[in-house]
């Protein structure tokens, strides 16, 4: 008796097939969740960077000597600060804020957009030397890197190198220094 060739898969063909096939598309999940995150992280140094320009713009805009002090002591606690209310007085078109009045509005905006812009976002902004009134600012600005679910901390390449922030932000930043 003469057996004749069967045609199609085996049970067995058809479940190493899509045992390959099933690997294949969760390499490719893994891809795309991993493009996601450097987008996103990407995204959150693009933004960084505009904020050190914001600020940096704000401190040119204003160069008096009154409100340098003003600039050089930012930090996150601007945001809920009493001393920093908005001074709305100024804010008509009738009265013009002086530059310290300026100041402390260019803090608690930038401080606003920073916290909001960013996750966990906190900037920072000091006098690089000592000597006053201040002729060079260093800003810096950072934030919490978003993780993959894999890791647990972000890498140390990524963690703030700032001496006097680092502690404080406890993810990547930016660091610049600002000439009025």
């Amino acid at each position: 008796m003469i057996r004749q060739r069967e045609h199609g898969f085996t049970l067995i063909e058809a479940l190493v097939a899509l045992v390959i096939v099933s690997v294949g598309l969760l390499g490719l999940l893994a891809l795309q969740t991993s493009a996601v995150t450097a987008t996103d992280n990407a995204q959150y140094a693009s933004l960084g960077q505009i904020a050190v320009d914001d600020i940096a713009d704000r401190i040119r805009a204003n160069p008096a000597m009154i409100a340098r002090p003003v600039y050089a002591a930012a930090s996150p606690a601007d945001r809920s600060s009493a001393a920093l209310a908005m001074p709305t007085a100024c804010l008509t078109a009738t009265n013009a804020c002086g530059p310290e009045d300026l100041a402390r509005v260019d803090r608690r905006e930038w401080q606003s957009r920073v916290a909001t812009g960013l996750p966990a976002g906190k900037g920072f902004v000091d006098c690089a030397v000592a000597v006053q009134p201040c002729p060079v600012f260093r800003v810096t600005v950072g934030w919490q890197q978003r993780s993959q679910s894999t890791q647990t901390t972000p890498a140390a390449s990524v963690l703030c190198t700032s001496a006097d922030h680092a502690s404080a932000i406890g993810g990547p930043c930016l660091v610049s220094e600002v000439r009025p």
